[in-house]
């Protein structure tokens, strides 16, 4: 396989670990790393270990928190209270925290990546956000790795969340 097809696909295990070991003020989220939460989110398979997503989640989690958090500050009007009244940097700790109980993947897995991958598809405000993430990680349940995912995708290949397959452009923005 060519070196430029190779880009094409999403992280291999090898990229994973290697994120997963950088310095956490280090670590790039990249299309292809984002690439295995989005085929997770667009088709419910779990092709790598926990403990390779989970730091995924954290690091895209924070960054969409902060993201609604910046953006609120140029909204008119006052702001909605957090739940709790917690900050961001407390609700990253909380939720980092929440994720750092599962011994596997929580079996809102999929709903969590679509939630992260395009949060503003749903929410607006940051409150509203923080309330869902806070919903889809108080279950107790877990679920597998899937055995046998088959080849990975190319990155082209992943539909945005929640719409039909592939028509054109309408593909997942992973930037």
């Amino acid at each position: 396989m060519a070196a430029s097809e190779e880009s094409e696909l999403i992280a291999n295990e090898s990229a994973l670990e290697a994120f997963c070991k950088a310095p956490a003020e280090q670590r790039q989220l990249t299309a292809e790393l984002k690439g295995v939460l989005a085929e997770t989110a667009c088709t419910g398979v779990i092709r790598y270990k926990w403990h390779l997503i989970k730091p995924l989640l954290v690091q895209l989690m924070q960054q969409q928190l902060h993201d609604f958090e910046a953006a609120e500050h140029v909204d008119v009007g006052p702001a909605r209270p957090l739940p709790d009244d917690d900050s961001v940097e407390a609700l990253c700790e909380r939720f980092s925290a929440m994720l750092d109980d599962f011994a596997g993947p929580p079996w809102t897995l999929q709903r969590l990546c679509e939630l992260l991958l395009e949060p503003r598809k749903q929410y607006q405000r940051l409150h509203k956000l923080a309330l869902a993430l806070e919903k889809l990680l108080l279950v107790t349940g877990e679920q597998e790795t899937t055995q046998d995912p088959g080849p990975a995708p190319r990155l082209s290949q992943l539909t945005r969340v929640n719409e039909a397959p592939l028509t054109g452009d309408a593909q997942v923005n992973l930037t």
